[in-house]
């Protein structure tokens, strides 16, 4: 057995292999190994030569239990030892008690557990009795900690002896009410984004029992929404905005304060704050963008846009989309992996690699890279203008069908938005490297309409070589992305025609993804 397999040891095991000498092993490694009384290392330790004979061996490890055997080495074999090492352990009772005082209507189901220095972990949740005993604990000092919801941590440190138990006790003191750790996924939405990508969560932690109320309000200091969350009866709590006001209407662009407010219910209440009112809030700040639009896109071209032409329009920061699809064309099954992220507000990234498996070639693969920033994305304005670049390596027969190949391409975007619809014009200029130095232009064009859950486009690209062999191709497709609510999942269809060489092929494709 190799030393680093020594964590895969279960229990004893002795094998004899071809070859001369003796190896231990043992888990946990470091376990000082003794022969015939003399310390001669730790383990995983390996002898070559020993001489054939009987030998005492003894397996020494602070709180493990020592292990001593005999041996018989021979001239003709290996001995090859495994050895698992036993901890010291011991036992110890658990006994958790409410504080003096304490209100006998607040519900008390404490979960005890401790972390040991071997690594492993013991947890009880005492439901129908307050005290446990838990069996071979490892010897030496732990810390057991008790918690409930609506009760303030306790611990307390016990030393477990080998072959003894040993008596924890903790008492748990009612919890104050606190709000804590408030976090939103959005701090920036627009209500009018498909499913869940229109709405705002709002996550936080209650410490103890209560009630709770959700109140926005606009920049102006006046109330747009409101709603009682109901009763707390765990600490994990979350509530969904979606942009709407208190009556069902949209509310207009701009900031808004977000107050969670929650109140210790009577009946919970100690003696020591009864004439007290017990509240705890949150406050949070949430702008709704109307020109934040979320909606998937292909990547297909090394850029993010229809499948045939980049466009301007980036993610919102923070937002991303990961997606796979799968070609037919024909040939093989080209497939890709690809991803866009906006670390920045309108700054894009974005990564996609594939693999080629075609039927009657060699199997290749590539990936591309690509960075874009736009220029112009607002609603005063139904212009939109960015500017990117894009790298793309590939193997041998492992250029992507739907690109311009491997090399490095400079797109220049812009589209027209009217409402639900964009009209794509895209001017790009593509260099091959080292394979070709003379530029290929192309010019893509294309527009994508969007509903609430689908978007459908349109987009072709020509592409022409200057060389001397005048190299052109035209490319032309349809493409369907789905993201049916409440989900974030996206459901893409597509299908096309490349005319290269005068040979015209056809295409399809299927892909799924994410998007948040």
């Amino acid at each position: 057995m190799e030393a680093q397999n020594a964590r895969n040891i279960k229990g004893d095991n002795f094998e004899e292999v071809p070859g001369r000498g003796l190896e231990i092993n043992t888990w946990p490694l470091g376990t000082k190994v003794f022969i015939d009384g003399v310390e001669r290392g730790e383990t995983p330790v390996r002898f070559d030569n020993l001489r054939s004979g009987d030998y005492h061996i003894r397996l020494s490890r602070e709180e493990h239990r020592e292990r001593e055997f005999n041996i018989t080495l021979f001239n003709t074999s290996r001995l090859i030892i495994s050895i698992e090492m036993e901890w010291l352990s011991g036992a110890v009772h658990v006994i958790v008690e409410k504080a003096p005082g304490s209100p006998e209507s607040l519900p008390f189901n404490p979960e005890i557990r401790t972390r040991f220095a071997n690594g492993s972990s013991r947890s009880s949740l005492l439901s129908q009795s307050n005290e446990v005993t838990w069996e071979h604990v490892p010897a030496g000092n732990h810390i057991i900690r008790a918690e409930a919801f609506g009760w303030e941590e306790s611990s307390v440190s016990v030393l477990v002896e080998p072959d003894s138990t040993v008596t924890a006790h903790l008492v748990l003191q009612p919890a104050a009410l606190k709000l804590a750790n408030g976090t939103q996924s959005r701090r920036r939405f627009n209500p009018l984004n498909p499913n869940n990508l229109g709405q705002n969560e709002y996550r936080f932690n209650v410490s103890a029992q209560g009630a709770g109320a959700i109140t926005i309000l606009n920049s102006a200091g006046y109330v747009v929404y409101s709603k009682e969350l109901g009763r707390f009866d765990s600490r994990h709590q979350e509530h969904t905005w979606d942009g709407k006001d208190s009556d069902g209407n949209y509310v207009p662009q701009g900031t808004y304060t977000v107050l969670i407010k929650a109140q210790r219910l009577p009946e919970f209440s100690t003696d020591d704050d009864e004439d007290e009112e017990e509240t705890s809030i949150i406050k949070l700040e949430t702008r709704i963008n109307y020109s934040l639009n979320v909606f998937p896109l292909s990547l297909e071209s090394g850029a993010s846009g229809l499948v045939f032409s980049p466009m301007p329009r980036t993610l919102p920061a923070l937002s991303y989309q990961l997606n796979a699809s799968v070609l037919y064309n024909g040939t093989g099954f080209p497939f890709n992996i690809g991803m866009r992220f906006s670390p920045l507000d309108r700054l894009e990234l974005a990564t996609i690699f594939n693999i080629n498996p075609y039927l009657e070639s060699q199997t290749g693969w590539g990936v591309s890279g690509q960075v874009k920033f736009c220029f112009l994305q607002s609603d005063s304005v139904p212009l939109s203008l960015a500017a990117g670049v894009s790298y793309t390596w590939a193997s041998e027969n492992g250029e992507r069908p739907l690109s311009h190949g491997k090399g490095v391409s400079l797109f220049i975007p812009f589209s027209l938005e009217l409402n639900k619809l964009s009209i794509v014009l895209c001017p790009a200029v593509f260099w091959r490297g080292p394979e070709g130095l003379e530029p290929e232009v192309s010019l893509s064009s294309g527009f994508l309409y969007r509903r609430d859950f689908l978007s459908m486009g349109l987009s072709a690209r020509y592409e022409f070589n200057f060389n001397e062999n005048l190299y052109s191709r035209f490319l032309a497709g349809a493409e369907i992305n789905i993201f049916p609510p409440p989900s974030n999942f996206i459901i893409s269809l597509q299908s096309g025609i490349i005319n290269q060489n005068e040979k015209i092929t056809g295409y399809c494709g299927f892909g799924i993804g994410l998007i948040f």
